[in-house]
């Protein structure tokens, strides 16, 4: 989209209308949809933010954008030039990379913190150190880049990471929504992809709940609810003990107004033993091994039911259906039935045609037959 310039040093733009609450959400999706136009400033008027994008979104990205944004609408704007002195990635390398490889840079950064986690593929394998002062450059708050070596893998959930540039640490203090999180990259899972989907569950969550967080990591979800409401008790397990000390860190730093206990061990063994038939909630967040622990999450709701927020890596243009069909086959086979599906929405593409999803539920005991789980 060619900028259009006004005689007041303005650009007349296309621009994304959002609630500040989702700015955050909106940002991080904009630019990883490719279409936040860096060279101009966001704008602020009220509540609202009006964000300069960098083309028209096609019908996929304007999808992509009612997916997950509650409330937008697109319209021009006149909106202020930042310096000329911030570059794009592609443009402080150029001259400094191989030709083909500019055409090839990382799309999407995770940025947790001042730390900048990126996917280094095998054609960077001499340039890394190049790319990962680029980014420092282009990045002004970043002081640590980290490359992913793998995927999160392991009992306790763990993405494998390898120093690049900047300060030698995986330590960092993210902010999302009003709250600060303490995350170790190389000890304990964190994703800022899932922001919206922290939000989206902190809203749903009503006053005189009883939350079990089967897979807490270093808090968000908890913590974020317990912040919310002072009339809520939420109970978090993590089987990995460093993502436990970490949101016991977390929870000292947000002081959250209602109930929060945190549990370590495997979420299977500590509903069985502590949180049997207490809950209206459950999170599930745990989309690689989710079905292993259905008969807990029905362990852990009071006997007359209660709603479940299953997440599950699924594939192809019917992923929400295929997540679906596996928890309610899980669900049947320890004694309990979908009472009411509530929403199904892909949260995330984790590869090509293969994505996050959630299906948000109501179940109930099947029948008068006794719970098997």
């Amino acid at each position: 989209m060619k900028l259009n310039k006004r005689a007041n040093d303005s650009t007349r733009q296309l621009g994304l209308q959002v609630n500040k609450k989702e700015g955050e959400m909106a940002l991080r999706l904009l630019r990883d949809i490719g279409l936040l136009e860096r060279k101009l400033r966001i704008q602020s008027s009220g509540n609202r933010l009006v964000i300069p994008l960098s083309r028209r979104p096609l019908p996929t990205q304007q999808k992509a954008l009612s997916e997950k944004l509650h409330d937008f609408s697109l319209s021009e704007s006149d909106f202020q030039s930042r310096p000329t002195s911030r570059q794009t990635l592609a443009e402080e390398l150029a001259g400094k990379l191989p030709e083909g490889l500019l055409e090839i840079l990382p799309e999407s950064l995770d940025i947790i913190g001042d730390i900048v986690v990126v996917e280094s593929p095998e054609e960077f394998k001499d340039h890394e150190k190049t790319l990962a002062a680029g980014i420092l450059t282009v990045n002004r708050n970043a002081r640590v880049v980290l490359a992913k070596t793998g995927a999160v893998s392991g009992r306790e959930r763990i993405r494998p990471v390898r120093f690049l540039a900047g300060e030698e640490r995986t330590t960092s203090i993210h902010r999302e929504s009003g709250c600060r999180f303490k995350v170790d990259l190389a000890k304990a899972y964190f994703s800022p992809r899932l922001s919206h989907e922290h939000q989206r569950i902190v809203k749903l969550v009503e006053s005189g709940e009883r939350i079990v967080d089967m897979f807490a990591g270093v808090g968000p979800f908890s913590i974020m609810i317990a912040k919310k409401l002072s009339d809520v008790e939420v109970d978090a397990i993590d089987v990995n003990l460093e993502a436990v000390k970490l949101m016991k860190e977390n929870i000292e730093l947000n002081k959250p107004r209602g109930v929060l206990r945190v549990w370590h061990g495997d979420a299977k063994d500590v509903v069985r033993k502590h949180l049997s038939g207490i809950a209206t909630r459950v999170i599930m967040n745990h989309p690689s091994d989710s079905t292993e622990f259905i008969p807990a999450a029905c362990g852990a709701l009071v006997p007359e039911g209660g709603i479940v927020h299953y997440y599950a890596f699924a594939e192809g243009p019917d992923c929400e259906v295929i997540a679906t069909n596996e928890l309610v086959q899980g669900l049947a086979n320890c004694g309990w039935k979908l009472e009411q599906l509530l929403g199904t929405r892909k949260v995330r593409e984790v590869a090509p045609m293969r994505w996050q999803v959630v299906v948000d539920v109501k179940i109930a005991l099947e029948g008068t037959h006794e719970s098997r789980c």
